[in-house]
């Protein structure tokens, strides 16, 4: 029990992200929002570019249009494997919910509800 409540605790967006991504859990949570995180790699990529090339600017609108270029390509391409990737994780856990649906499950249900019952209504019996 102690392995599932250890497994529960992994089960996080960011922890499924970074799996997938890297083939490792994260033990970083992702802090601000969309926006924020965005502008933190816009400005990130210029304080490097400006710092590794004195004569860049970030005001540059040619700079600018090169970048936004590479961050739209990038964009692109990891939308697409997103949905690929969501896709194939929702189908992966439709075939494992139809593994429930097998005939003899519903019965055993029905099995245990019933002894439950039954030692619930011997332990007031006891009473």
């Amino acid at each position: 029990m102690e392995d599932f409540k250890q497994i529960l605790k992994r089960v996080n967006f960011d922890g499924m992200i970074s799996y997938l991504m890297y083939g490792v859990s994260s033990k970083e949570k992702q802090e601000g929002t969309y926006e924020e995180r965005v502008q933190d790699a816009y400005d990130s990529i210029f304080d490097d570019l400006e710092g590794k090339f004195p004569t860049a600017n970030r005001e540059d609108d040619e700079l600018y249009d090169i970048v936004l270029k590479f961050a739209m390509a990038l964009s692109e391409v990891y939308m697409e494997m997103g949905v690929t990737v969501g896709f194939q994780l929702f189908k992966n856990f439709e075939s494992n919910c139809k593994n429930f649906e097998a005939p003899g499950l519903e019965a055993a249900i029905q099995k245990n509800l019933a002894a439950l019952r039954e030692s619930e209504r011997q332990a007031k019996e006891d009473l």
